[in-house]
């Protein structure tokens, strides 16, 4: 993004690191740029780029920077100028979402914030602001809204004299969001570029431990909410204090030691690295950087450093000791370290100076989260890492980890053999707490026996549930390094039985060229309570409200659910139970709710069960079509003996979809024995079958995975 001096001076530095050898593309639109680059396993690339690339435009332009790999890889982005300079860690294509709430430092006149897309042909973004923002000549105050679209690999970057946190930016698609400062005024500089890519809300957590870097007393953290209601405690050695915030308002605090926070609703928390204290440097800048909930389970980094710098280390962790940590393949013990620690937390702040390059840091068995930066005279840089997704969700190219048994003494675990190959690992190298208790090949899956006894199984109780715990790991030969590492739990039910309580990971939106279909649920019939949280406990007397909406700009699409059955999980075809047959309404409790918009469709149900199972998945084929086609199958709605001719009239249906969302449980105690169908549970797989030949259009199939990224000329990154 821009800063204060648009000069040859100011570079941009994108470290592609992997441990694959990697063939990675990275290109911009406008101006045009393109450079591909062979990177050995272990080992990192570089990618300038010069102040042409800065966005100094005050509409859309295309100097997104897309990032693509045929291999898994971290992109980390260097933006380096004379007197100022600042860095982060990109977020892949999981991490990426569609809301997002700004958090800008405030002070002086160079608060900014911008959205890149690098997915879709087209996306539609919508932005709330809470201060003064103009855009194309149009001057916006707080609480006003404005929409405009982002073409592929565009970006656009708002300015404001005002404080910009809580603004909302909210997307038809998934998009990259940056933000920071052009001229940031702290305690002790008077004008210093900042920069961040900021978590969607669907990343954001609950529970924080925060220590200060460098010992300082004077750096601040803002404290985001995206619900109303929401209650922060904040635990520090003076007390606590309890804070209440509603849907994007904010609380900023002083960190001079360290505390935990603790939050009844998701909130997103920043850290404002300002003060100064003198030491080696005699005056150094701040920087912006986000803080990881602290509730993770990644125990392995990979992380860089510049040789300008006095470069350090904070891990934050409950492990006992520092002991476990090995950095660069070295023990914490042969390192300066200092050590912070407060209620069950400790930080571990290791200096690490005038390195250059490529740094890895693991624990034997602990997760932790750490930041990384560096000082020196007049520039500074900080990162956090921990907050990322740690395994890539199931697309069309990249399968799921595994499937889970739960079993009444032991859990069975099929991990696929692919996924072990591209890790460079065998079966013998899979294994789980126990490292003695391994993996075997079983045809094309590495079998995993999880004993509930031994192999360092556990139990953990979490919100009045029992589990049995434990993590497989994939490890490299001779090392303590994972490659592959996977939580698994089974409830222990109140009988003393065990039962399957293995969540599969859904998806709530398929996007298609350039539009998406979405499913969600509501817990009132007025479609005004989003359930968003999942496994979701409801009454069994009561209704489930499904909305299923194709989100386009295009007014002349139709939507029409054909088919909705109901499955104790979504792999179960065996037991099943009909909602809607060929559009027609197959259950006597299902009410359809009238939209004016045709791209809508809305309906209720009463909440049922199926014997025996404590979940139910409500699985739905939805058809999109064109007005221009009509009459077709959603203008037909309800027609029994549509599966006779569905050959002869599919060219009428545009597209296809699979969403799914859920899980949703019953609440304790509303188990009836003689109830036999679906009890309480809708998770929803959407399929849209059809074809876009009749209107001479082709859908162009995109592949995305976690190793493809966009990021903003020089400072600034996507997907």
């Amino acid at each position: 993004m821009e800063n204060s001096d648009v000069s040859t001076n100011t570079t941009f530095q994108l470290y592609l690191v992997t441990y694959k050898t990697a063939s990675v593309t990275v290109t911009v639109s406008n101006p045009h740029f393109s450079k591909t680059v062979f990177i050995e396993r272990e080992s990192s690339a570089l990618v300038n780029f010069d102040y042409t690339y800065m966005i100094t435009e005050s509409q859309e332009t295309s100097k997104a920077v897309l990032v693509t790999s045929d291999v898994d890889i971290s992109v980390f982005a260097f933006y380096t100028h004379v007197v100022t300079a600042d860095a982060m860690a990109c977020l892949s294509l999981e991490d990426l979402g569609t809301e997002y709430y700004i958090s800008t430092p405030g002070q002086r006149i160079g608060n900014q914030f911008a959205v890149a897309n690098g997915l879709e042909e087209v996306v539609s973004v919508t932005v709330t602001v809470s201060e003064s923002v103009t855009f194309k000549g149009i001057s916006y105050s707080s609480g006003d809204s404005f929409s405009f679209q982002l073409e592929y690999q565009q970006v656009v970057q708002f300015k404001s004299a005002d404080d910009l946190t809580g603004t909302r930016v909210s997307s038809t698609a998934p998009v990259a969001v940056f933000s920071g400062s052009r001229c940031f005024t702290g305690i002790n500089n008077t004008c210093d570029s900042l920069t961040e890519q900021l978590h969607p809300v669907k990343n954001w957590g609950s529970f924080f431990a925060v220590f200060p870097l460098l010992n300082h007393t004077k750096d601040v953290i803002k404290i985001i909410s995206t619900s109303s209601d929401t209650t922060v405690d904040i635990n520090g050695p003076k007390g606590d204090t309890h804070h209440s915030l509603q849907k994007g308002s904010y609380i900023e605090i002083t960190v001079d030691k360290g505390m935990t926070i603790k939050s009844t609703k998701p909130i997103m928390v920043t850290y404002i690295f300002q003060d100064y204290i003198p030491g080696v440097v005699t005056k150094y800048d701040p920087f912006i950087t986000n803080v990881p909930p602290s509730l993770v389970t990644r125990m392995y980094y990979r992380f860089i450093t510049q040789a300008r710098y006095y470069n350090f280390l904070l891990i934050v962790s409950q492990a006992s000791a520092g002991d476990g940590f090995y950095l660069d393949h070295q023990q914490l013990s042969s390192y300066s370290v200092s050590l912070k620690s407060f209620s069950g937390f400790h930080a571990w702040e290791v200096s690490l100076g005038k390195t250059d390059g490529q740094h890895e840091i693991y624990h034997e068995s602990m997760p932790f989260t750490i930041y990384v930066f560096g000082i020196e005279r007049s520039v500074s840089y900080g990162y956090s890492m921990g907050q990322e997704a740690i395994y890539a969700a199931p697309t069309e190219d990249h399968k799921p980890e595994g499937t889970l048994s739960c079993l009444s003494h032991v859990a069975e675990y099929h991990l696929p053999l692919s996924l072990v190959t591209e890790a460079n690992l065998d079966a013998s190298d899979i294994h789980l707490e126990d490292p003695q208790c391994k993996g075997e090949l079983k045809g094309n899956v590495t079998l995993i026996k999880i004993p509930f006894s031994r192999c360092g199984s556990d139990v953990l109780i979490e919100d009045g549930k029992t589990y049995y715990v434990n993590t497989i790991y994939g490890t490299i030969p001779e090392t303590r390094v994972h490659r592959i590492e996977i939580p698994v739990r089974c409830e222990i039910e109140t009988n003393e039985t065990l039962g399957f309580h293995f969540h599969p990971k859904v998806t709530d939106v398929v996007y298609k060229s350039h539009y998406n279909v979405s499913l969600k649920l509501y817990q009132n019939s007025d479609f005004t309570n989003l359930i968003a949280r999942y496994p979701y406990a409801v009454d069994i007397h009561g209704h489930l409200h499904v909305e299923i909406r194709v989100d386009s700009g295009e007014t002349e699409l139709q939507i029409l659910a054909e088919n909705c059955r109901a499955s104790p999980s979504l792999e179960d075809t065996e037991r099943t139970y009909n909602l809607i047959q060929h559009g027609c309404s197959s259950d006597s409790t299902l009410q359809t709710h009238p939209v004016s918009d045709h791209r809508l469709q809305r309906f209720s149900v009463h909440v049922f069960r199926f014997y025996d199972f404590q979940e139910v998945y409500l699985t739905c084929n939805v058809i999109i079509c064109h007005n221009k086609t009509s009459p077709n199958h959603c203008t037909q709605g309800c027609n029994m003996r549509r599966h006779q001719r569905d050959t002869h009239s599919s060219h009428r249906q545009l597209n296809s979809a699979r969403l799914s969302q859920g899980p949703i449980l019953f609440k304790s105690g509303q188990i009836q024995a003689d109830h036999t169908v679906p009890s309480s549970v809708l998770v929803a797989v959407v399929g849209v079958m059809g074809f876009l030949s009749v209107l001479g259009l082709v859908i162009q199939k995109h592949h995305y995975r976690r190793n493809k990224y966009a990021l903003l000329g020089n400072g600034s990154h996507q997907q």
